[in-house]
């Protein structure tokens, strides 16, 4: 759920995907109106929105009063402990960790 990430309304935060849709609506399928790059603030103007199983976050990308609002994917977010990548490396030793017991290695 929203609530054990690290992030609440009213924060700023980075974006850890270089890439990251900034999009018009909460969900995959809305559009994109910009791409974010990776170490980019963001200011988190409202509370999490959970859309098919995905976390997104409201937020306004440049000045806080004037800048440009969207949603952009949770995962894509700095969330104050593992990045994403993080977690892709944790994932990728763990499945190793599980072929080696496979084998007997």
């Amino acid at each position: 759920s929203a609530n054990d990430t690290g992030l609440s309304a009213g924060n700023t935060t980075t974006v850890v995907v270089d890439g990251l849709n900034l999009r018009t609506d909460a969900g995959m399928t809305a559009a994109s109106m910009a791409t974010l790059a990776q170490g980019q603030e963001v200011y988190l103007r409202g509370e999490p929105i959970p859309v098919d199983g995905e976390i997104w976050w409201p937020v306004t990308v440049g000045n806080r009063t004037d800048g440009l609002d969207g949603y952009v994917w949770a995962e894509g977010l700095n969330q104050g402990s593992e990045t994403i990548r993080q977690r892709i490396d944790i994932g990728i030793d763990n499945a190793i960790e599980r072929v080696k017991e496979r084998v007997g290695v």
